[in-house]
């Protein structure tokens, strides 16, 4: 990669990311003008969008009651029917609940190449179908009390009517890995 592609790989990382002013968890990503990182976007939301995921058991399943709540994943999840996907279920959910899917990892130049995608999956009948679907690329940059800096970015849904759903989530770095992932009940 020559010094010109990686100053440009900043500068757009730095549009993308918006200096991490924006809620990153609160909309879709539009296109970023670029082709490459445009293809890798949908690359990544395609693995995710597949019509089996829906069928998928669930690794974890969030515990009744609405209270804020939170699982994480461990890098191992992963599904022949849903390749890369975290897959979360709660039952018994009101109207309005959201979700925060996401991850906080490592940390690139702005964050601008970190992305968070969430589908929720509302069962209708007997089987579950998606209802909601939001990619967001680009993070904020966080850093704790010891010192450390990390990326944080993640995708927000929102439940639109009561029901029992499933949150499948995935997260990583553009033209990198996969990334730990969780799912917070707000």
């Amino acid at each position: 990669m020559s010094t010109t592609d990686c100053v440009r790989g900043a500068l757009l990382a730095l549009l993308v990311a918006g200096c991490g002013a924006a809620d990153p968890g609160t909309s879709d990503s539009a296109s970023s003008g670029d082709p490459q990182i445009d293809g890798e976007v949908a690359r990544v939301k395609q693995s995710l969008g597949e019509a089996t995921c829906g069928s998928v058991k669930p690794y974890a399943t969030l515990s009744p009651g609405g209270a804020p709540q939170g699982i994480g994943s461990d890098y191992t999840y992963d599904d022949p029917l849903c390749r890369n996907a975290f897959v979360i279920e709660d039952d018994g959910v009101k109207a309005g609940e959201s979700y925060r899917a996401g991850s906080v990892s490592g940390w690139d130049l702005f964050c601008g190449f970190h992305w968070s995608r969430a589908t929720l999956w509302q069962k209708q009948a007997s089987a579950f179908v998606q209802v909601q679907d939001v990619t967001t690329l680009g993070g904020t940059l966080a850093i704790v009390p010891t010192g450390q800096w990390f990326c944080q970015t993640y995708a927000r849904v929102t439940a639109p009517a009561a029901g029992d759903y499933k949150i499948i989530t995935a997260a990583g770095v553009l033209f990198g890995s996969y990334t730990r992932t969780s799912v917070i009940r707000d």
